[in-house]
This record gives C-alpha cells, sequence and structure tokens, in this order.
C-alpha cells in the first residue's frame, strides 16, 4: 500500500496483524461497548509491510440516545520500548534459568530483609517451596538461632560490603559444610536495595581436606601422631596456656632386633609398643612416634609433675612386657624424659628441650627408668 493511497472504502483489520484482529474480536470490542474505553498494547502492519508494536487506546463515541456510532483509536509506537522490554524479559528468564539449574544455593533478600527470591536449590535446603520463603523475613524462614549466626555479615553486606564465610551444620545429613558469599545489590545511583546469598556444599571438600590433614599428621607405620602432628599439638595447647607434661622416650635395645631379625620384625614391634602406648593415656592426650624408635606423649591438664610420673611408670611396664612378633618372643625396654610446667610464647620448645634433656639423663643413668624435671612457673 502506498502512503498517499486513500483509505477511503478500506477496513481497519486489514492494517492489523492477525492477533491484533483476535484481540479485538475477544477482549477489546466487549470492553469498549461495555467501558467506553480499552487501553492496552497491539501490532499493526506499517506502509512498507512492517509489523509496529504500538501503545493503543480506543474510545467508544455515543450519540444523545447513548447508541454507540464510531469508534476512535489512539496509538502510539512503542517498537523500540517493547523491544527494550523484551530484551529485559529474556534477560531475566536467562538468568532465572541459570540460576535455577546452578549446583549453587541462590537466594536474593531486599534491603528490608525479605525474601525476593529463591531457586530450587534453596528450596531443597531449606526443605520448603518458594511460595512459604518469598515474601517473608530472614528471621521467620531461618529461625532466630540461625539468623543470629548469620546477623553480622547481613549486616555488612547491606552496607555495602562482599562477605565471604564458612558455615557448618553438624545436625544436618547432608550439606553439612557450606561456603557462602554475600553481594550486595546496587541500583543505577550505588543505591544498596539488598544482597544475592550464594552457598555451595563443601561437605566433600571439607572430608578430603580433613583426611589429607590426617594423613600429613599421621604415622603411617604406627597409625599414631607423626612429628608434624605432635607439633600441631604442641603449639595448640601452647596457645590455650595449658600446663602439661612433655614425655620424651626411646625404645631401649632396639637396634639388635632390626639387626637379627630384620626391619619387618622392627616394624611391627615399633607398630605393638605404639598400640600399648596408646592404651595406656586418655582420650585428650597425644602419642606421636617421632622418628625411628623415638616417641612422645603430651598430657595436657595435669597438675602436679607426680601424674607425669605415675603415668611413665605404666610406660615402662609396658615397654618391659615381651612382645610377640610371629613365633618371635622380643625383649625391650625404654627410657623416659618428663618436663612439666606451662607451655610459653615459644610454642612449647623449651619443654621439649627439657624433656630430651631428661630422656638423655636417663639413659645415662642406666636406661630403664624416667628422669624429670618441672619447668619454671
Amino acid at each position: 500500500m502506498r502512503l498517499d493511497q486513500p483509505l477511503d472504502g478500506l477496513h481497519y483489520a486489514q492494517f492489523n496483524t492477525p492477533q491484533t484482529n483476535e484481540l479485538i474480536a475477544r477482549e477489546v470490542l466487549p470492553a469498549v461497548r461495555r467501558d467506553g474505553l480499552w487501553l492496552g498494547e497491539t501490532s499493526f502492519y506499517d506502509a512498507a509491510g512492517a509489523e509496529v508494536r504500538v501503545s493503543h487506546m480506543v474510545l467508544a463515541h455515543r450519540d444523545p440516545q447513548g447508541r454507540i456510532t464510531h469508534f476512535s483509536g489512539v496509538l502510539r509506537d512503542i517498537t523500540v520500548e517493547a523491544a527494550a522490554r523484551q530484551e529485559v524479559q529474556r534477560q531475566a528468564a536467562t538468568l532465572r534459568s541459570v540460576a535455577e539449574h546452578l549446583p549453587v544455593i541462590v537466594g536474593v533478600v531486599g534491603r528490608d530483609r525479605r525474601y525476593r527470591y529463591v531457586n530450587r536449590a534453596y528450596e531443597r535446603w531449606l526443605g520448603r517451596p518458594a511460595e512459604q520463603i518469598v515474601g517473608r523475613p530472614l528471621d521467620e524462614v531461618l529461625g532466630p538461632q540461625e539468623y543470629a549466626r548469620s546477623q553480622p555479615w547481613v549486616d555488612r553486606v547491606l552496607a555495602g560490603e562482599t562477605v565471604s564465610f564458612e558455615k557448618d551444620f553438624p545436625e544436618r545429613r547432608t550439606h553439612r559444610h557450606l561456603s557462602i558469599h554475600f553481594i550486595p545489590l546496587r541500583l543505577d545511583d550505588g543505591t544498596i536495595d539488598g544482597f544475592v546469598d550464594m552457598a555451595q556444599d563443601i561437605s566433600e571438600q571439607r572430608q578430603e581436606t580433613l583426611r589429607l590433614l590426617n594423613l600429613a599428621h599421621t604415622d603411617p607405620l604406627t597409625g599414631v601422631l607423626n612429628r608434624a602432628g605432635f607439633e600441631a599439638a604442641l603449639a595448640h595447647h601452647a596457645a590455650q596456656g595449658t600446663r602439661l607434661a612433655v614425655l620424651y622416650l626411646d625404645l631401649d635395645h632396639f637396634k639388635p632386633v632390626n639387626d637379627t631379625h630384620g626391619h619387618p620384625v622392627g616394624d611391627e614391634l615399633l607398630r605393638l609398643f605404639a598400640a600399648r602406648l596408646a592404651r595406656l593415656v586418655r582420650p585428650s592426650d597425644t602419642v606421636a612416634r617421632l622418628g625411628g624408635d623415638e616417641f612422645a606423649v603430651l598430657l595436657p591438664g595435669i597438675d602436679r609433675i607426680e601424674q607425669a610420673q605415675a603415668v611413665a611408670d605404666k610406660v615402662l611396664e609396658a615397654a618391659h612386657q615381651p612382645f610377640t612378633v610371629g613365633q618371635l618372643r622380643l625383649h625391650i625396654g625404654a627410657s623416659v624424659g618428663i618436663a612439666w610446667g606451662r607451655a610459653g610464647a615459644d610454642g612449647g620448645r623449651a619443654l621439649v628441650a627439657q624433656a630430651d634433656a631428661q630422656l638423655y639423663r636417663a639413659k645415662q643413668e642406666g636406661r630403664g627408668r624416667y628422669a624429670a624435671a618441672a619447668a619454671a612457673a
């Protein structure tokens, strides 16, 4: 159709898209006959045959008797606006699709601390559907205790800070450890409008980290702690300011066992002795093999050096009892050095050095015995 072509005799439906004509018949005309006005959006074809999206107002005109004589319409081209709105809707749908299928717990919370959105992973985490979460305040959904744990981070993110932290949920069977990120939502003018809550289950990674840490701190031959594990335990007690005793010991007459019967027999003997040693002490005590036939024991919470000496007597008795390895019945012994006191700012190294010096003294005095000293208070 030419731009200068007369419109006389043409029907308005010729200019409309099929969808618009269907809308006019189904919705527009009934509304205008009833209310005298209809507002909405439609589309029509321009002179070049291209579809144009418009904001459309239709008015009914009546004669003095109230009968509709004709209709008029006011149209405004909103092609650009519609395209922009469609792009926003497309982006929103894309983000929803991504958020729904990410293996990450995602929630959006407004500045009023009410949920605006949660994905399916968040629903599974809380064990309730989105309609029971969205629109409700954080403290109601999480519960007072859990909200109190999160509140310091919520305050920080609503002040504009991106925060990352980890939380443990030991009572849960799954998702026992979460890595959580709170990210501020900012408007164009920089105003904080809320935040995004993203959390990832790191239970398997945490377990693997602990497994590797245990491996790094465990003597593979005997199953007790190694030197690194012993030093970590000592540093922990030093940081707590614990009064403790350090027993430093090694086996007497162990080298002839290796020389006569071979290292496999010697290794089994070390395993048997470590097991005896572990049975002698409390669960809160630390047993470690420092290398070769050298062992150490940490006894925290010891009030008097005599308590450590009593443990040393048991160690000497356990070492003196014969060991059965295959058809062999082996006799060895042990010497023990004891240091007792409070681990200081040096991480307990002075106590260890003192226990080592006492071990040397016990050997010099004839082996099969202990020597003890109390550190300065």
